[in-house]
């Protein structure tokens, strides 16, 4: 009885965070009946048709749906195949690699960004961030400044170059940024 997990769903929004964080258990859903029962039938509840909606689409996933003879909670027993993101370890379907939000971050990254504008690259450390500003301030409106940091601490990608160049605005033009890893490119768009 260890897998038995009490979960409250009364809007849209509960749901989603319910269906995205959703792992092997025996849920017992309370909810509301004004809001997802129609005509007050048990047999027209709106959650369970979505639940069973969803994870018909799963291949290779099991899902028993069955409600209580109160008619208020519903127990979802959820058997899922084991198939995570690469990147961030999230459930899912077999057929994908990554998640959608991994996905749509990768195609960002991989987007080509202002390639033909001349390159002016540099490396910095922390304490050289003003260094940054300036250049960037006074560079001609069709170069792209790359700049590397190396002390950085962050594993995944690096903001701090964007965080300082936004935090000090007030006397730059239209700008605009990408990060890769631990690499920024900045562009101007008027001089």
């Amino acid at each position: 009885m260890a897998d038995l997990v009490n979960v409250t769903i009364d809007s849209t929004p509960e749901w989603k965070k319910w269906y995205r964080e959703i792992e092997n258990y025996t849920y017992i859903i309370s909810h509301d009946a004004n809001q997802w029962h129609v005509n007050r039938r048990g047999n027209s509840c709106k959650l369970h048709s979505r639940i069973h909606f969803k994870f018909t689409k799963w291949k290779g996933a099991k899902c028993l749906i069955r409600h209580d003879a109160s008619m208020d909670k519903l127990w979802v027993t959820v058997r899922l195949p084991d198939n995570f993101c690469e990147l961030c370890e999230r459930r899912i379907k077999v057929d994908k690699s990554l998640c959608m939000p991994c996905a749509v971050r990768r195609t960002k990254d991989l987007k080509p960004f202002y390639d033909h504008y001349q390159i002016r690259e540099i490396t910095v450390l922390t304490q050289d961030f003003e260094y940054v500003y300036r250049l960037f301030k006074y560079m001609g409106i069709k170069d792209k400044l790359v700049v590397h940091h190396l002390d950085c601490n962050h594993v995944i990608r690096c903001e701090h170059i964007r965080w300082f160049i936004n935090n000090n605005r007030n006397n730059l033009p239209k700008y605009s940024s990408k990060v890769r890893e631990r690499r920024t490119e900045l562009v101007k768009f008027i001089k």
